[in-house]
């Protein structure tokens, strides 16, 4: 498995329409791949949020067994170590549309995450929603 990191400010240096500044926001942005697939986490460390997506990178040919899990089993591990160091719990939200990815996330998912919430559906859309809130562990003092 690859694991790249690299940080960004979201909106960045631009400045807003009026001129004024926009607040800067930093977001780390790692990428883990192995065998077909990748998967793109952003982590907002200000707000202790992360989302992520998984795409195909190469054949099917390329597949490795339990790719999804084994990529998002070592997210989990990432943003396990990162609630770790700073002590404080981080918010993971799951979106996905593809069917296959909801089956996933009900099932092998499940077994990774242990969601808060799952299968929260989005109204007015096909989008169905997990959460996780993964703590800090073995830590004296949590901050909320």
């Amino acid at each position: 498995m690859t694991i790249e990191t690299g940080n960004y400010e979201y909106p960045g240096m631009f400045e807003s329409y009026t001129g004024e500044k926009i607040e800067e926001t930093p977001e780390q942005e790692v990428t883990f791949a192995l065998g077909s697939k990748k998967l793109i986490l952003t982590y907002n460390s200000e707000t202790s949020r992360a989302t992520s997506y998984i795409e195909k990178i190469l054949s099917a040919k390329n597949r490795e067994p339990e790719e999804t899990t084994n990529l998002y089993r070592e997210m989990l591990n990432y943003l396990q170590e990162q609630a770790n160091n700073t002590k404080k719990p981080i918010f993971y939200t799951f979106t996905t549309k593809s069917k296959k990815l909801i089956a996933w996330a009900k099932e092998a998912g499940n077994s990774v995450f242990n969601w808060d919430e799952s299968d929260i559906r989005m109204k007015g859309s096909n989008q169905h929603m997990f959460e996780v809130t993964i703590y800090p562990q073995n830590s004296e003092e949590t901050i909320h």
